[in-house]
């Protein structure tokens, strides 16, 4: 990128963003979280349990991350049958907020977990919410999304090259 472009307000973002995917830690380490029944849930296991699992970090108060809502919906619905799966993971402080935003979305098909102190966000390097990470079953992270048009392409392209169509 020309500096020009660098000083861009798109050009600042877009070098934002790539500096990010290029900091992320590249392994989902294990933690527990609480899920929408008030249960104690080990992620990793949760996370190997599947081929494929899309993790979500997103909040009941983020308007791009409920706009996101109608996609993953058709995601699930799409690759549900295959060894693929989602986690949707807030940074809720009230958990009412949290399992109306869940309900209000209808996005109860998949997993749901609470991390109301961002540790995982914290460890990852997740600055912004909505973000999306795509996770094998050896608890690597391969692909890294934001929330938008481009996001759900590029991601839908990740699990047909994963061959989870």
């Amino acid at each position: 990128m020309s500096e020009r472009l660098k000083n861009t307000s798109k050009g600042k973002i877009l070098n934002s963003d790539i500096k990010w995917r290029h900091n992320i830690i590249r392994k989902i380490n294990n933690y527990t979280l609480i899920d929408t029944n008030n249960n104690k849930v080990n992620l990793s296991e949760l996370i190997k349990s599947k081929k494929y699992t899309l993790i979500d970090f997103w909040g009941s108060w983020c308007i791009p991350c409920r706009n996101d809502s109608p996609n993953l919906i058709e995601l699930n619905n799409k690759y549900s049958n295959s060894n693929f799966g989602i986690i949707s993971i807030s940074e809720d402080v009230n958990t009412k907020d949290w399992l109306d935003g869940i309900r209000t979305d209808k996005t109860n098909k998949w997993t749901h977990l609470i991390d109301s102190k961002r540790y995982i966000q914290n460890d990852l390097g997740i600055e912004t919410i909505p973000r999306k990470l795509l996770v094998n079953d050896k608890l690597e992270v391969v692909g890294v999304y934001t929330s938008n048009f481009y996001g759900k392409y590029n991601l839908e392209n990740d699990l047909e090259k994963y061959k989870l169509k």
